[in-house]
């Protein structure tokens, strides 16, 4: 029996079944389509106290004749900040802050959008897209999550323990980072130290690094600190 048949069919049965898969772009028949490269990217950066204190050029595009529109994101509660670009040979290589803005936060920095160049009109295009820099860029909203506990160092490891302590956190904005103790090995007559602290969930949402508490206490106090990235997932998309 010839083979070939059956396992072709099955294939396309398969193909057929399979979900419908989404392209990031899309080309639209009966237009005229631009997959145009030349977008610039921004992010931004906010004090303590909820202001845009700065914006970082993330990828500058290119093409541009003139400077391009700058808008950042309101923020929930307080008032939107402002800024405006700067260009040299049609690349925006400075965004300056107007109006820093108020009840912005750390954890969450607004969404930063550079408007995009000129598309040129011959010929004439339809379908414009854009894949140069993400419109939110490597520090923006879209990523969200805040700050991530990474790694704990060990400051002092004590002596005493015959079991590991438990490590908590508190402090620093966010939530739900957990750990767990290591000690030094296994001494019944005299206990143990802590040797290392492994992060066994990161958390989100912290603005600065909490305070880990290792308890009981034992003999000796082992004291360790945290260590946060900021942006944990930051991308940026090139062209």
């Amino acid at each position: 029996m010839n083979l070939r048949f059956p396992t072709f069919m099955a294939i396309l049965a398969a193909l057929l079944c399979a979900p419908a898969a989404h392209a990031q772009f899309e080309l639209k028949g009966g237009a005229a389509n631009l997959l145009d490269k030349r977008k610039a990217g921004a992010s931004p950066t906010v004090s303590v106290v909820g202001m845009i204190t700065s914006i970082t050029v993330r990828g500058g595009g290119s093409g541009y004749l003139s400077a391009p529109a700058v808008t950042i994101a309101a923020p929930t509660s307080g008032t939107t900040a402002t800024a405006t670009a700067t260009i040299t040979a049609g690349v925006v290589t400075a965004i300056t802050v107007t109006n820093v803005g108020s009840g912005y936060t750390v954890a969450n920095p607004p969404a930063v959008t550079i408007a995009a160049p000129k598309v040129p009109s011959t010929p004439p295009v339809t379908n414009v897209q854009f894949a140069g820099q993400a419109t939110t860029a490597a520090s923006s909203a879209a990523l969200g999550s805040g700050g991530e506990v990474t790694s704990i160092k060990v400051t002092n490891g004590g002596f005493g323990y015959f079991a590991a302590p438990s490590v908590t956190f508190s402090g620093g904005g966010g939530s739900g980072a957990a750990a767990t103790a290591v000690l030094s090995g296994n001494n019944v007559l005299y206990g143990n130290k802590v040797v290392g602290v492994i992060v066994t969930a990161r958390g989100s949402g912290y603005t600065s690094a909490p305070t880990v508490t290792l308890s009981p206490t034992a003999m000796g106090w082992a004291t360790a600190v945290a260590s946060i990235d900021k942006y944990p997932s930051a991308f940026a998309l090139t062209g």
